[in-house]
């Protein structure tokens, strides 16, 4: 059963910036896009010119993201090199205000950069440069040593494992003792086969792969995975788990209470990448807030649910949980986005792929007509993308109707997959960032009248004209 809207509200009003640690191994995600128009004379290879190239902090880093983009107070303590990543991982802490007190440089140690390259909006490679080596035991004390002193600064410690080295079982078994001696709960994004390290933990969150292995059974059945999670429970000694199982959404078990499934949020899939991450920061701001387990993994769950709606390594906020749960009481809410939002999703490789189509119009008192303009639409292509003017107005003695009505109306269409309401009554910003491939105007447009018509062609789109009555399009 999903959290009422009521609840998603109260539970977000209890987050008020808790402090929180985080230990574990930090990265930098380097994305490098660019166009491939030729093949390397030196092997056979595509030569990729680079266009653009953005970074963001990965592995643990991903978590400190997040928990800041929530409002937390975020410590970091780890072991990085002492070369450029890590001062532009440093950098990038700074603008979050984290504080890197816990933050210790290791000259022979390598930061872990990924890269990952784009081409034609599909990655053709990626590029690890890493130190997989446990730390060794001068730095496993400096962590040690930076816990104990600010232990009590902190209202609980997130421990994100990637196995590159840093929680060491030593480090995890002091953290996890000093922790529970001062009643700070410990939350664990855990990795391996191998959970032993995490015994005495409060909560971990394994995936449904994570669990499988760690727990050496095959979990093809609801009641699979609430046996594993259960052997994990008492093998662990921890309060509660976690598995987080994609569409089927994900299962929570605590000591003592029968297990809780709650659904995966109906939402485009687009990039699961740092949803783990997601899950773990939004379960340990919650309890670090007093929230119940059951609380927390309900707004992880819509959190979660944000984050694979987005492309690459991303975070959410408290307003987009808001959102998003709303969305969940109006299921016309997920066809509407900002022409951000559609940005996003046009770029994405799998939509890049299909055959987008857009039309703008007022389509004021929805008729007949405009549902089948609509329809005619849609059967040009694979995904039918609605402008609407926010400007909208009444026919003579007709209701007013608001833009965002309006925008609920047509999406209840099952053509229509999604709308975007436009502060100006003229959609070009928007088709040039989202470039369709096929633009429909209504019978009353004609070449010589659209002056936007070679600059569509100039984008690679391509002009259809289907009949539709003259007042229906937004001239």
């Amino acid at each position: 059963m999903l959290m009422k809207l009521e609840d998603v509200k109260i539970s977000l009003n209890k987050i008020v910036k808790p402090s929180i640690l985080v230990i574990g191994d930090l990265m930098i995600d380097e994305y490098l896009w660019g166009n491939v128009e030729r093949i390397s004379p030196e092997a056979p290879v595509q030569v990729v010119d680079v266009q653009r190239e953005a970074y963001a902090l990965g592995g643990a880093g991903n978590v400190v993201n997040n928990l800041a983009s929530l409002g937390a107070e975020v410590y970091i303590t780890s072991v990085v090199g002492n070369e450029a990543n890590a001062q532009l991982m440093k950098q990038e802490f700074k603008k979050l205000g984290v504080n890197m007190d816990g933050l210790f440089e290791n000259p022979s140690r390598l930061t872990i950069k990924k890269t990952r390259i784009f081409a034609l909006s599909q990655q053709v490679l990626r590029i690890d440069r890493e130190d997989r080596h446990p730390i060794e035991p001068q730095w496993e004390q400096k962590i040690i040593a930076y816990v104990t002193d600010n232990i009590k600064k902190f209202d609980g410690i997130i421990a994100s494992d990637y196995l590159k080295g840093i929680l060491t079982n030593n480090v995890l078994k002091q953290i996890i003792s000093l922790a529970e001696k001062h009643k700070k709960p410990v939350i664990v994004d855990p990795k391996g086969l191998d959970f032993n390290k995490y015994t005495g933990a409060t909560l971990i969150t394994p995936n449904i792969k994570e669990a499988s292995y760690a727990s050496q059974t095959e979990l093809d059945s609801g009641t699979k995975v609430i046996k594993a999670a259960e052997k994990l429970l008492e093998s662990l000694r921890i309060q509660a788990i976690l598995i987080t199982r994609g569409k089927d959404g994900m299962t929570l078990l605590e000591n003592n209470i029968p297990a809780q499934h709650i659904p995966a949020r109906a939402r485009e899939v687009y990039d699961v990448a740092g949803a783990g991450d997601t899950v773990s920061a939004v379960m340990g701001l919650g309890i670090c807030s007093g929230l119940s387990f059951s609380q927390s993994a309900e707004l992880a769950n819509l959190a979660a649910g944000i984050v694979v709606g987005k492309v690459g390594v991303v975070t959410t906020t408290k307003e987009e949980i808001l959102y998003h749960a709303e969305e969940g009481q109006h299921s016309s809410y997920h066809k509407i986005k900002t022409p951000a939002e559609l940005e996003d999703i046009v770029n994405n490789y799998n939509i890049k792929a299909k055959t987008t189509v857009f039309t703008f119009g007022c389509f004021e008192q929805l008729q007949v007509s405009h549902i089948k303009f609509l329809q005619k639409a849609k059967g040009f292509g694979d995904i039918l993308m609605v402008g609407l003017s926010s400007t909208l107005t009444t026919q003579e003695g007709g209701p007013f109707i608001s833009a965002q009505e309006q925008a609920h109306i047509i999406s209840a269409l099952d053509c229509v997959d999604y709308v975007v309401i436009l502060a100006e009554n003229d959609p070009k910003k928007l088709m040039n960032h989202i470039k369709p491939k096929i633009v429909v105007k209504g019978i009353g447009f004609h070449r010589e009248d659209a002056l936007d018509w070679e600059e569509i062609e100039s984008l690679g789109g391509e002009v259809r004209v289907v009949e539709a009555k003259p007042h229906s399009m937004c001239r």
